[in-house]
């Protein structure tokens, strides 16, 4: 800001310029006129100047060392741009420096030059005056106080302390410190990084050098101006010199802009980096996340970065690279070389003689005229030249794949014919172009490298090196020692040398081997294999890749490997071996054997499956032979077969095939069904959920380890049969009709009789065995099993661990030893009495049941129906379940179980001091809904209970227990139940006890009839103070 100036200031303002730019900042100086060099003294002070005011004075200190090195880099920031040449003195300068107290009314102010006498500038004593870093406030305070020292005022009408500054002033859109450090108005930089400009502006170097004159020895060489992300704000002042700007350390999207007065972004809308008048740059390097540039007129030369880049150029002749990344360049006028680097880029040079090279990528170049109007003819094997007819301006392309004339695109191939250079007898190199060429090596070692396009490249004699790069290329080897690399692009090798050598890499298309050779292996990344020769037996061997290899009319050999290959045998006794992968094998006409190997494989043939027998020489064959021609086909290894267009399984075809006798038989690792017929057989399935069908008792099932969920169905027809199942096999199922004995083994099984009286044993495992009909007898063995005996009068025999019988005919027998587990029987029975050693007893059926408990203790369980449920002896737990069930439970210290939606159960021989109630609260909750008995009071008059009792015992009624009696004898809580709360009631009235559930319907005190559910009545229970009462979950 400008302080008092009254005393200092010459009558005259500097003449106006007629810029407003300028007129806008230069306002004295300390010379008579403009552009004359200044020479201007200094001195920091130790104290106050004689004519200093009273706002110089106050808080005077004089500055420390570090704001005197921080004022002279500020003004070697205005002697770098014009001609003043700063002088220290001791005392007496011209310009006078200190520090005094401002208060919050500025940072720092100064007086405008004093041609007779001094000026002076002055910084307040805050804080951010002692940190001048690049970019600070307080760096950017000395520079701005030094412009008014030389005569610069404020762009604007306003000062710190008040009023305004003299006309003219900036418009409002350049009036911002972008444009000039003279400015109240933070630029871009201090809105978005906080940094404030390190140099006089665009506009202030303008006005500067009206004043004093250009510094024209600053600067004069070839320099480079490096810039990061973050740079402070900043104008260029350069003398001469090829100079070059480097944004190449910049990460992200930047803007580059070589012209005078322009600005340049290091970041996104930073606009931190202008160019002063009069200064040249010509060079630019981009930073590395996509940069546009602007040229100027000069003939620049500008280096793209790694991201996508759109470049003007300008009038001059420019050179320009856009490195990575598909970008956009534009040579406007002059003779232009643009070069797009890596990446998809559009080259338009504009006018004049230029070059376009589009480097790697799919490049566009793009002319102003149309493709008629011009003449285009290949300079050499790389360069088309395209000639303006009308004007004879010509453009060189290299690296061209599409060209736009005048709006309309074209295919390179499109727009020329093809290069057809043909070698010598000597060793030649011949070199394509983009479009379709024919390279021909003839005579001698040769190289052929095609380019793009699709070409023809045969090397000739000789042992050659043939390069088709990109395109569906044809690469021939006739003799000697060739190598041929087909690069990107479907490719054909002609190949009639055994010692050539196929170079593809990956991904590099769909390629096809064609050889007249006997024996040939495919090179890794060609896919296809064809002999070409009719007669000839071909020995032809694939790679990992899904090959599709093809013999011809003699005996050949396929061999697939790895992959999905496809091997068709044509004429011939062909064999074909898939490999690994699903392959699909075609033997053609002759006789053939056809291998699929591992994988899921498919077999074609032309004909219906009816105009062939079928056999089964061994135990993985099935072969075919044609009734008509008598042609033999083996095939194995093969999951499917297609006969004219139907399809079926190579086990299904077999199945059925196996002889009468002693076969061994191994299925896949996927799910078999092998079935020896008669025969002593071997039956192994390895891998998967295989069914074995157990036809003789000789029958022998080799079944691995982990290998799947295997079923043995027992077809045996001799009555009485028996029959052990095999280790490692899990299930079986009696599918005769004759009675017969299975032993299960080890693992859990599942055993399934038929219509006849079986044995089953589980022996070890947690076994499942259902009889079925008849009269069977199932032992359970060791482990917890689940025994049903179907229909019939069965036995149930658990043996060891905690097993389950179902019993579901009147006649079952249940067989249980002591200490034999934990046993439960399961029945839909109206009835059912317990055996010995069986602990639980479980209703399942619908209607009403009579279950009764035996000397041990039980736990019996009804359904939905009335039910009656005896325990017997022992500490026996009875739940009627839902119904108005009668429970008893016999001697022993018994539990009833009883439900709050399960009507209203009697029980019929409590015993106080013996018996308990467990009252489950697992579906209707008391109280807080846990298992837990809390607040139990016992009443002996009406109220006197909280509504936080859970259970409240009334005791000393009388008469006939009814909901409206038992709300008569409750009374009401001590406070009000909110909606929705419960309680359970016990009420004796001398005789029996009845358990009511109460819950509230309303926010009261009162326990009314209807918020009372009977749910159980102690028959004989005459204090119901005497009954132990729990809650269970």
């Amino acid at each position: 800001m400008i302080g008092d100036p009254s005393n200092h200031l010459i009558e005259k303002p500097m003449q106006s310029s007629g810029n407003n730019a300028i007129d806008a900042l230069a306002y004295r100086s300390w010379n008579a006129g403009p552009g004359m060099a200044l020479t201007l003294t200094y001195s920091f002070l130790a104290t106050p100047p004689a004519n200093a005011s009273a706002m110089d004075i106050f808080g005077f200190v004089p500055m420390s060392a570090a704001q005197q090195g921080a004022a002279r880099v500020a003004m070697a920031t205005w002697s770098a741009a014009a001609n003043i040449t700063f002088t220290e003195v001791a005392g007496g300068g011209q310009l006078l420096m200190g520090v005094n107290d401002q208060g919050s009314k500025s940072g720092a102010y100064a007086y405008y030059p004093n041609p007779a006498g001094s000026s002076a500038l002055y910084l307040n004593d805050e804080g951010y005056n002692t940190v001048f870093t690049p970019g600070s406030f307080g760096a950017h305070v000395l520079i701005h106080e030094l412009g008014h020292t030389l005569g610069l005022k404020h762009p604007g009408n306003y000062n710190a302390t008040g009023g305004g500054a003299p006309g003219p002033f900036l418009p409002v859109d350049t009036d911002n410190a972008d444009y000039t450090l003279m400015s109240y108005y933070g630029g871009r930089s201090e809105a978005i990084n906080g940094k404030y400009p390190v140099s006089p502006m665009v506009y202030d170097v303008l006005a500067i050098q009206y004043l004093y004159g250009a510094n024209l020895q600053y600067r004069t060489g070839d320099d480079v101006y490096a810039f990061g992300n973050a740079a402070a704000p900043s104008c260029i002042w350069d003398a001469g010199g090829i100079n070059t700007f480097d944004f190449s350390a910049c990460v992200g999207t930047t803007l580059i802009n070589l012209n005078e007065g322009a600005f340049s972004e290091t970041a996104s809308k930073l606009r931190n980096v202008s160019i002063a008048y009069g200064v040249e740059v010509r060079r630019a390097l981009a930073g590395n996340g996509g940069s546009t540039i602007v040229a100027n007129d000069l003939g620049n030369t500008i280096t793209g970065g790694a991201g996508i880049d759109d470049v003007f150029g300008g009038a001059g002749h420019d050179s320009i690279t856009g490195g990575a990344g598909d970008d956009t360049l534009r040579g406007d006028g002059g003779n232009d070389s643009l070069q797009g680097g890596v990446g998809n880029d559009r080259l338009d040079g504009g006018a004049g003689n230029d070059t376009i090279d589009g480097g790697s990528g799919t490049d566009t170049a793009v002319l102003a005229y149309r493709f008629e109007d011009t003449t285009r003819v290949w300079l050499n094997a790389t360069d088309l030249q395209v000639t303006d007819n009308a004007t004879g301006i010509t453009v060189t392309l290299r690296g061209i794949e599409t060209i736009v004339f005048d709006g309309v695109t074209m295919a390179l191939d499109e727009t020329v014919g093809s290069w057809s250079p043909t070698g010598t007898r000597m060793a030649d190199l011949l070199t394509g172009t983009g479009a379709a060429d024919i390279l021909a090596g003839l005579a001698g070692n040769d190289t052929l490298a095609a380019l793009g396009g699709d070409d023809s490249l045969d090397g000739g004699t000789g042992n050659d090196s043939l390069a088709g790069g990109e395109g569906n290329d044809t690469l021939v080897a006739a003799t000697g020692r060739d190598t041929l690399a087909g690069g990107a692009g479907d490719d054909l090798y002609v190949i009639g040398t055994a010692t050539a050598t196929l170079l593809e890499e990956a991904m590099g298309g769909h390629d096809a081997a064609r050889t007249t050779l006997a024996t040939w292996t495919l090179a890794q990344g060609v896919e296809d294999l064809a002999g070409t020769q009719a007669g000839r037996a071909y020995r032809f061997t694939g790679n990992a890749l899904d090959n599709a290899i093809h013999g011809n009319s003699g005996n050949d050999v396929l061999s697939g490997g790895a992959g999905n290959d496809t091997l068709r045998g044509a004429a011939g006794r062909d064999s074909l071996a898939g490999g690994d992968g699903d392959d699909h094998l075609e033997g053609g006409t002759g006789n053939d054997t056809l291998d699929g190997g591992a994988g899921n494989d498919t077999a074609v043939f032309a004909q219906a499956l009816a105009s062939y027998t079928r056999s089964r020489p061994t135990a993985g064959d099935l072969k075919l032979v044609d009734t008509v021609s008598k042609e033999v086909i083996v095939v194995r290894n093969t999951e499917t077969l297609v006969f004219a267009g139907m399809s079926y399984s190579l086990d299904d075809l077999r199945l059925g095939l196996v002889s009468t006798g002693d076969d061994m038989l191994t299925g896949t690792t996927g799910a078999d069904t092998i079935d020896g017929l008669a025969g002593n057989d071997t039956m192994t399935g390895l891998a998967g959920n295989d069914t074995y069908v157990i036809g003789a008792a000789g029958d022998a099932i080799v079944e691995e380890t982990g290998g799947g969920i295997d079923m043995a169905r027992i077809a045996i027809a001799g009555t009485g049969f028996t029959h052990a199942l095999a280790e490692n096999v899990e299930n079986a199922t009696i599918v005769s009709r004759v009675a017969g004995s299975v032993t299960g083994n080890a693992a859990d099984n599942a055993l399934t009789g038929n219509a006849a009286a079986n044995t089953l044993a589980g022996a070890a495992g947690n076994d499942s065995l259902e009889g079925g009909a008849g009269n069977d007898w199932l032992l359970g063995g060791e482990g917890d099993d689940t025994l049903a005996g179907g229909t019939g009068s069965d036995t149930l025999e658990g043996g060891d661990g905690d097993d389950v019988h179902i019993v579901d005919a009147a006649g079952d027998k249940v067989v249980e030893a002591a200490d034999g587990g934990v046993d439960t029987v399961r029945t839909a029975l109206a009835r059912w009495t317990m055996a010995a050693e069986v602990e639980r007893l479980e209703y399942t059926g619908k209607s009403g049941f009579t279950g009764t408990g035996n000397a041990l203790d039980n736990r019996i369980g009804g359904g939905g129906g009335a039910d009656r449920l005896l325990g017997g002896d022992g500490d026996d737990t009875l739940a009627g379940g839902a119904g108005n069930d009668l429970l008893t439970g016999g001697t022993g210290s018994d539990a009833f179980v009883l439900r709050f939606d399960a009507g209203s159960d009697t029980v019929a021989d409590f015993v106080t001091g013996i018996d308990h109630v467990l009252v489950d609260v697992s579906v209707r909750g008391i109280g807080n809904g846990d298992a837990v008995v809390n607040g139990a009071v016992t009443i002996m008059a009406p109220g006197g209970f909280g509504t936080d009792a859970e259970l409240v015992i009334v005791t000393g009624g009388a008469g006939t227990l009814t909901t409206a009696r038992g709300a008569a004898l409750i009374g009401s809580a001590d406070a009000a139940y909110a909606k929705g709360d419960s309680a359970l009631f016990a009420i004796d009235n001398g005789t029996s006890t009845v358990l009511y559930r109460f819950v509230s319907a309303q926010a009261d005190a009162i326990v009314s009839a209807g918020e009372l559910t009977q749910i159980a009545q102690l028959t004989g229970v005459a204090d119901a103070a005497s009954v132990e009462i729990g809650f269970t979950r």
